[in-house]
């Protein structure tokens, strides 16, 4: 999954799927639309390296800076109000309940980490509630950002989720409409998949070194 803006201040992105094969990268439809964050894109933390890569511009993304993280980061989980995934989709998938919770607190021992408040002893104070009445998170992907080791600070809680409109930018997320999610999730191979998330001249620059698609 790619997702490209046109620098790294921008909110706005365009999303494309890919499946590479023994000829190569064949795309997975029509790219769609997407929002991220108010601020624009940052360098994450995942599978390009722990923040920005040298020579490269770009910050290095903060908790709470508005910003989405850019990067390579894994795709394995997924959850949803449904108690079933989306037709077609092989990935790790799992209902939500109302005790279901992101935790943004950088001094918890689950900062980062989506957990269920009636299965842990609770030690944080700020949270991301996932079974919201407004439906943004009706389908969500979670994007392994921060994860490997996590670094209190450095983000937490960034999804793939369905969008408030096509001009609303997140606080960090890859937001887009529902149908396109569901896509994108029926898409992911069941052992996980890749999201790179980069401003178009970074994705450039790297998409010989990363065998990135066109």
């Amino acid at each position: 999954v790619t997702v490209r803006t046109a620098d790294w201040n921008t909110s706005k992105g365009t999303l494309a799927r890919f499946r590479r094969g023994a000829s190569g990268w064949t795309s997975l439809g029509a790219a769609v639309p997407v929002m991220l964050g108010r601020s624009g894109l940052a360098w994450g933390r995942g599978l390009h390296g722990l923040g920005r890569l040298e020579g490269f511009d770009g910050g290095e993304k903060k908790e709470g800076d508005g910003r989405s993280p850019a990067g390579a980061f894994r795709l394995r989980k997924t959850y949803g109000y449904a108690t079933t995934a989306p037709s077609g989709a092989t990935i790790a998938y799992e209902p939500m309940t109302t005790t279901l919770q992101c935790i943004e607190d950088t001094a918890s021992a689950f900062y980062n980490q989506i957990v269920d408040r009636a299965k842990v002893t609770p030690d944080w104070s700020s949270t991301d509630l996932l079974r919201r009445k407004d439906g943004l998170y009706e389908l969500i992907a979670f994007v392994e950002h921060n994860t490997a080791p996590v670094q209190p600070g450095s983000g937490s809680c960034i999804l793939l989720h369905v969008w408030t409109s096509e001009t609303t930018p997140t606080a960090g997320c890859t937001s887009m409409t529902l149908a396109a999610l569901g896509d994108v999730i029926a898409g992911l191979a069941a052992d996980g998949s890749v999201l790179v998330q980069l401003p178009e001249d970074a994705y450039g620059r790297l998409r010989a070194a990363w065998d990135l698609p066109g």
